[in-house]
């Protein structure tokens, strides 16, 4: 099974250079899985009333292959590509009018137990193997990991707004809190990659500290105390 939507880059969804910026894309990732996902009745708040567990994103890769420029539709198409007991894998590709392939990404999504906050086994209550659909694209995932000698570049108090139904910081703040790291004119490039690993929760009122390190690409890690929350590669064009 596969959900589709046609979009548009509103004004809230580009950059300063009037693309699609990486904010955009990911947030429009993130919509059409909870928009799948409630199509097919696995929902955040399904799972959350039925089951007591949520979904929780563990990896996110995001390509950015053609530019999708303001006021430019396109259509988005998301299914499951991997079924296992530990993890899902989505993916999701967006089109342009002239059907080539603008962006992709590849998601990896785990079940966690509120009563536990352990993993929760996936099984046909929650997704049918039946559900599964091929790849029509590949997608590697470049593990992002910081320097020994990587600097602190910011500080953050975790504010209300960040937080998501789920209580905790919803996957894109992450993203919005390591780009307000560079100034804004440097923004005015777009991001052509980005891998993301989600290693642990934060909540309202934590201080987290972003460290970064800088070779080929820009490697990001955001830190609670010595937990690490997330680590995060950023390759700009």
């Amino acid at each position: 099974m596969k959900y589709n939507k046609l979009q548009t880059t509103y004004t809230s969804r580009a950059g300063a250079n009037t693309r699609l910026s990486l904010i955009g894309g990911v947030e429009i990732v993130q919509d059409s899985i909870c928009e799948f996902f409630k199509s097919i009745d696995i929902d955040e708040i399904t799972l959350k009333t039925k089951y007591n567990c949520i979904w929780v994103f563990t990896r996110n890769s995001v390509e950015f292959l053609l530019s999708l420029n303001w006021d430019e539709s396109f259509n988005v198409e998301c299914y499951i590509s991997s079924i296992s007991p530990a993890k899902i894998v989505v993916n999701t590709a967006f089109y342009n009018i002239d059907g080539k392939l603008a962006v992709k990404a590849e998601t990896d999504i785990c079940l966690v137990d509120l009563s536990t906050f352990r993993l929760k086994r996936i099984d046909d209550t929650f997704v049918s193997s039946s559900l599964k659909e091929a790849k029509t694209f590949e997608m590697t995932f470049n593990r992002p990991q910081v320097d020994v000698d990587a600097q602190r570049v910011a500080s953050v108090v975790v504010p209300s707004t960040s937080i998501d139904y789920c209580g905790h910081v919803n996957n894109v703040e992450y993203l919005r809190f390591i780009l307000n790291t560079y100034p804004a004119k440097y923004l005015k490039k777009s991001v052509t990659r980005l891998d993301i690993i989600y290693l642990s929760q934060a909540l309202e009122g934590d201080m987290l500290d972003i460290y970064k390190s800088s070779k080929e690409i820009d490697i990001f890690e955001i830190k609670s105390g010595d937990k690490s929350i997330v680590r995060c590669g950023l390759e700009f064009e």
